[in-house]
Protein backbone atom coordinates (compact mmCIF):
# COMPACT_ATOMS: atom_id res chain seq x y z
CA UNK A 1 0.00 0.00 0.00
CA UNK A 2 1.12 3.53 -0.62
CA UNK A 3 2.19 5.85 2.21
CA UNK A 4 -0.84 8.10 1.70
CA UNK A 5 -3.28 5.20 2.11
CA UNK A 6 -3.66 4.97 5.89
CA UNK A 7 -6.40 3.46 8.08
CA UNK A 8 -8.52 2.27 5.17
CA UNK A 9 -8.71 -1.44 6.08
CA UNK A 10 -12.52 -1.43 6.25
CA UNK A 11 -12.80 0.23 2.85
CA UNK A 12 -10.40 -2.29 1.31
CA UNK A 13 -12.41 -5.20 2.75
CA UNK A 14 -15.73 -3.83 1.47
CA UNK A 15 -15.65 -5.52 -1.96
CA UNK A 16 -14.49 -8.90 -0.63
CA UNK A 17 -17.80 -10.45 -1.58
CA UNK A 18 -17.24 -12.59 -4.63
CA UNK A 19 -19.70 -12.99 -7.43
CA UNK A 20 -19.67 -14.95 -10.65
CA UNK A 21 -21.34 -11.99 -12.33
CA UNK A 22 -19.89 -8.67 -13.42
CA UNK A 23 -20.42 -5.99 -10.78
CA UNK A 24 -20.68 -2.21 -11.08
CA UNK A 25 -19.67 -0.07 -8.11
CA UNK A 26 -20.04 3.69 -7.84
CA UNK A 27 -17.74 5.49 -5.43
CA UNK A 28 -18.63 9.09 -4.70
CA UNK A 29 -17.89 11.66 -2.04
CA UNK A 30 -16.44 15.05 -1.33
CA UNK A 31 -13.27 16.36 -2.89
CA UNK A 32 -9.86 15.29 -1.60
CA UNK A 33 -11.01 12.46 0.69
CA UNK A 34 -9.08 9.69 -1.08
CA UNK A 35 -11.54 8.20 -3.57
CA UNK A 36 -8.97 7.82 -6.36
CA UNK A 37 -6.29 6.19 -4.16
CA UNK A 38 -8.99 3.81 -2.85
CA UNK A 39 -9.99 2.86 -6.40
CA UNK A 40 -6.36 2.33 -7.42
CA UNK A 41 -5.71 0.09 -4.42
CA UNK A 42 -8.86 -1.96 -5.10
CA UNK A 43 -7.97 -2.40 -8.78
CA UNK A 44 -4.44 -3.50 -7.85
CA UNK A 45 -5.86 -6.00 -5.35
CA UNK A 46 -8.85 -7.35 -7.31
CA UNK A 47 -8.40 -6.19 -10.90
CA UNK A 48 -10.98 -4.18 -12.76
CA UNK A 49 -11.66 -1.21 -14.97
CA UNK A 50 -11.62 2.40 -13.78
CA UNK A 51 -13.87 4.83 -15.64
CA UNK A 52 -13.87 8.51 -14.69
CA UNK A 53 -16.94 10.52 -15.59
CA UNK A 54 -17.00 14.28 -15.32
CA UNK A 55 -19.91 16.62 -15.77
CA UNK A 56 -19.38 18.94 -18.72
CA UNK A 57 -21.41 21.31 -20.85
CA UNK A 58 -23.93 20.31 -23.49
CA UNK A 59 -23.85 17.13 -25.52
CA UNK A 60 -24.44 16.82 -29.24
CA UNK A 61 -24.31 13.87 -31.59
Amino acid sequence: MSKQFINRKAELRFPEFRSNNAEFIIIYGGRRIGKTPLIIELIQKYGGIYLLARETGGFEI
